[in-house]
């Protein structure tokens, strides 16, 4: 199926045990399935944090973008989960959502690099599908405090983006 697919293209294992530790997937499968019932559900799970590492950011947008060409792109969408600013405190915490939603505002592909989150990689292949023509809407933004009002000092924040055409 197409996980082999990618996990050739990548020359890494496929691991089917990351699929139930990764709540990033498994969090989501009960929307993924009212909305799609009956969807394949590919997971890819990468380490993806701060510096920005283009050995795993090229690889995995060559394994995925064939997946989206103008005959596939129908057939297939891509959610990308990622958790954005992490580990400091209210004031940091903005100062790095700041620069975050530049990119997820503007959809402006160059400017992926502003992306302070835990899936640098998700974010350059997401650069990479997006054309003059990609509108974003962030739909909500909060974070980890804001949510629960604990860890003051240990926030992450939370963008939930909708990109289309």
């Amino acid at each position: 199926g197409k996980a082999q697919v990618v996990s050739e293209r990548l020359k890494v294992p496929y691991d089917p045990q990351v699929f139930p530790v990764e709540h990033g997937a498994s969090a989501l499968m009960p929307y993924i399935n009212k909305y799609f019932p009956g969807a394949k559900v590919v997971v890819v799970a990468v380490n993806g944090e701060p510096p920005v590492n283009s050995l795993y950011n090229r690889p995995l947008a060559e394994a995925l973008l064939p997946f989206f060409s103008k005959n596939d792109k129908e057939k297939n969408f891509l959610l990308i989960s990622s958790d954005f600013s992490h580990h400091v405190n209210s004031e940091k915490t903005k100062a790095r959502d700041d620069m975050s939603e530049i990119f997820l505002s503007e959809a402006d592909p160059d400017k992926w690099v502003f992306c302070s989150c835990d899936n640098r990689p998700g974010m350059y292949l997401l650069s990479q599908m997006m054309s003059d023509k990609t509108e974003s809407q962030i739909l909500c933004h909060t974070n980890s405090y804001e949510f629960t009002g604990e860890g003051e000092d240990d926030i992450t924040s939370y963008f939930f983006v909708l990109f289309s055409k």
